[in-house]
């Protein structure tokens, strides 16, 4: 949002920019004023030793199928949530929008999401991961290709925010998952590669998007990311079973 006023106001994508770093290095200041928390003396083990236990808990991670199968729906959903971000103000700017809208539909969408993940995180531990999973990634899908069948900043805006709200159902229990399913002593592994898996998502949205929009359009090119997001809701259906409702 702030970006958005910035780039219309200054006509400046430098001066943006010089502004975003600065505000990046704020938390590199706030970090040095933090206490130490204080420790018990760690276990004295080898180098070898250490590598041994890293192996082994990425090892169960990965034979873990549930796990693979979680963290490939996050991958899913990112993929979808990497074409929006990434194509969004092109779209949007081609249909005359300022860059303020852009900046405003962007953030807002952003902060539907900031704003529900508390929420959904709680119902998620009352009702089990799975219905807000499927949830979620069926509310993204059908969001996609009515982006680009609107041209008005209200009508972007109320699907954007919507978006933002099914990726609150989505990350939080996904999340949630991967700890109930892991074994005690490797939810750092079993995180690590779910936020990896997830990351690569979320990077291959907008090249996928890229090359669909310039061999199709805007509503095609969305529509099969779409599908993609139905297809990881059927196989997250049919393959994972959520602990909290055994």
């Amino acid at each position: 949002m702030i970006g958005g006023l910035l780039v219309a106001s200054t006509h400046s994508f430098a001066a943006t920019y010089l502004l975003v770093g600065v505000v990046g290095l704020l938390p590199l200041v706030f970090t040095t004023t933090l206490p130490l928390p204080e420790t018990s003396a760690p276990e004295e083990t080898s180098w070898g030793e250490r590598w041994k236990q890293f192996q082994a808990g990425i090892r169960e991670v990965i034979q873990d199928h549930n796990i693979l199968i979680a963290s490939i729906t996050e991958a899913m959903m990112f993929l979808g949530v990497g074409a929006l971000v990434g194509f969004l103000p092109l779209y949007a700017k081609e249909r005359g929008l300022s860059d303020i809208h852009v900046g405003l539909i962007l953030g807002t969408q952003v902060a539907a999401a900031m704003l529900s993940k508390p929420l959904t995180g709680r119902l998620s531990d009352q009702v089990g991961r799975k219905p807000l999973i499927l949830l979620g990634l069926i509310c993204c899908a059908a969001i996609l290709p009515l982006v680009t069948l609107v041209d008005t900043f209200v009508n972007l805006l109320v699907l954007c925010t919507m978006f933002g709200f099914g990726t609150a159902l989505v990350t939080p229990s996904t999340t949630a998952l991967v700890a109930d399913l892991c074994r005690a002593g490797h939810h750092g592994a079993a995180l690590g590669v779910f936020g990896s898996i997830w990351d690569t998502g979320e990077a291959l949205g907008p090249i996928i998007a890229g090359f669909l929009v310039v061999g199709l359009a805007y509503t095609q090119a969305f529509t099969v990311i779409a599908l993609v997001l139905v297809l990881g809701a059927l196989l997250f259906a049919l393959a994972v079973q959520d602990p909290l409702r055994r």
